[in-house]
Formats: C-alpha cells, sequence, structure tokens
C-alpha cells in the first residue's frame, strides 16, 4: 500500500470513526496473524476511517521488535489500502526511533507516539524527544497526551512549528479546558482524538467493552470524533449524555460476542 502523505492521513483520520484492533496470539504466545487478519476483516465492514496497528489495545508494549513489524505488515496488507494504517510507536527516544522505522518499513502510514515509559520529563525534554522521533520518520505523527506525557498549548504549538509531520493529537486526560485552549492556538492544524476512558458529558467518546469470551483485559474499540450513528456491532458510541452512553452500553455488553480468543502477555 502506497504511504500517505502526513496531510492526507491527518485528514483520513479525522473523518469517522477509529479501530483499534486487538493482537492475537497463539497458546505459547506467538504472533497469530491468520485470525489477526481476519478479525481487521471483520473490522473494515463498518468502514473505519483508520486502523492503529500495535497499539495500546493492539499490546505494542507486549511486542519484540519483529513482532512488532510482523503484526503493522499484516495489518497494512489485509487492510490493502483501503483505510490507512497507523502503528504504535514509544519507550525511550532511542527505542522509539526504532520502531518508528520498523512502522515506515512495514508500509504504515502513521504513527501514534505513545509516552515513555514511567519517566516523568521536563516540558523541554519531552518535546525534545517528540521532536527527535519525528524527524526520524517520513509518516505523519500523532501525539498521545496522557499519564507522563503530558504538553500544554504552547508546547504543542512550538512541536508544531519546527515538526511538520507532527499532524495529530490525542487526548488521554480528558481536560476540557486544555483542549480548548490548544484549539483555540493551533485550530484546524491538528487533527484531534479523544481518548481518555470514562464518560463525560458534552463529549464524544471512546468505548471499550470486555467480553466474557475474552480473558482478562482484551477488548475491541471503535471512536467517534464527532457525533453519527453507529451499528451496535461496531462498539462506536457518539454521544452528549452519560446516560444516554451507559444505556447504550448495557446493550452493547448483552449484543456483541468478539469471536476471538486473545490473550493478554507480559
Amino acid at each position: 500500500m502506497a504511504r500517505m502523505a502526513p496531510e492526507e492521513l491527518a485528514k483520513k483520520i479525522g473523518g469517522g470513526l477509529l479501530s483499534f484492533p486487538v493482537t492475537h496470539f497463539k497458546q505459547d504466545f506467538a504472533f497469530d496473524e491468520a485470525p489477526y487478519r481476519e478479525h481487521i476483516e471483520w473490522l473494515l465492514k463498518h468502514s473505519p476511517a483508520g486502523l492503529f496497528a500495535a497499539g495500546g489495545t493492539g499490546e505494542f508494549f507486549s511486542l519484540t521488535m519483529p513482532e512488532f513489524a510482523s503484526v503493522v505488515s499484516a495489518a497494512v496488507q489485509q487492510t490493502n489500502g483501503r483505510v490507512p494504517v497507523v502503528a504504535g510507536c514509544g519507550y525511550g527516544t532511542a527505542i522509539a526511533k526504532q520502531f518508528a522505522k520498523a512502522a515506515e518499513t512495514s508500509g504504515a502510514d502513521g504513527l501514534l507516539l505513545l509516552p515513555p515509559y514511567l519517566v516523568n520529563s521536563e516540558p523541554a525534554g519531552l518535546m525534545a524527544h517528540v521532536e527527535a522521533v519525528c524527524a526520524s520518520t517520513n509518516l505523519g505523527v500523532i501525539f498521545y497526551n496522557r499519564d507522563n506525557a503530558i504538553l500544554n498549548e504552547s508546547s504543542i504549538e512550538r512541536l508544531c512549528e519546527c515538526c511538520p509531520n507532527l499532524v495529530g493529537f490525542k487526548d488521554g486526560v480528558g481536560d476540557i479546558e486544555l483542549m480548548t485552549r490548544i484549539y483555540a492556538r493551533l485550530g484546524d492544524r491538528l487533527t484531534y482524538i479523544g481518548g481518555f476512558l470514562r464518560p463525560r458529558r458534552s463529549l464524544c467518546l471512546i468505548w471499550k467493552w470486555e467480553s466474557r469470551r475474552i480473558p482478562l483485559r482484551s477488548s475491541t474499540s471503535f471512536l467517534s470524533s464527532r457525533r453519527r450513528s453507529t451499528p451496535p456491532c461496531a462498539g462506536g458510541i457518539a454521544t452528549r449524555s452519560t446516560s444516554d452512553c451507559e444505556s447504550l452500553c448495557c446493550r452493547i455488553s448483552r449484543s456483541v460476542t468478539v469471536e476471538r480468543d486473545t490473550r493478554f502477555r507480559s
């Protein structure tokens, strides 16, 4: 699949629901490619705007570099240009750059840059980390603002000035005032994705469900960046009311069974 320019990636993923598939493992915890591809094909039936391979839900943190490359490559081959594929990326700067290179070699269209491992950096250090990863790749980069990697509007603005391929901002905090300040400062320079997990009023949400047939905390999820209706089996919830969300979630939990056996690895 021909990789997209960062600007095209940003436009594509901002156009609708986003899919975050789990990674499938065999009994010996080796990557199980066949059911992973089948699951992606099932997700594509619901017309997502983008697919995030080997991200947080896809257990990026549990994969070796060769496994990561295999997962991203399988996603790229299965989507076959129908939707952009964004790969997870993280850890320290040197390792993150290696993952960025592996994702680019495997045909990904973009990167979701997760926080560095545990370290609570000063803003300047975190900005240097993001800048170094962006400079190491031609792919469009989405910065995941959460946990120990939280930047304010001034820092994000400076990064956008020096990193033309920084095209997305995923909010994992749920700070409405911060998001308002970032958007007021940068407007449509970035594509914004909501990534916090708890329902909040007056916002579109990401909602994850856990099937009883999936061990531990594996899940399949969709994200809506704007209000739209989706089939219950797609797992997408776009709502402006917490009560509406909880009601729909109850219906989903009764109606959805994910026909895959995935396992958490540490």
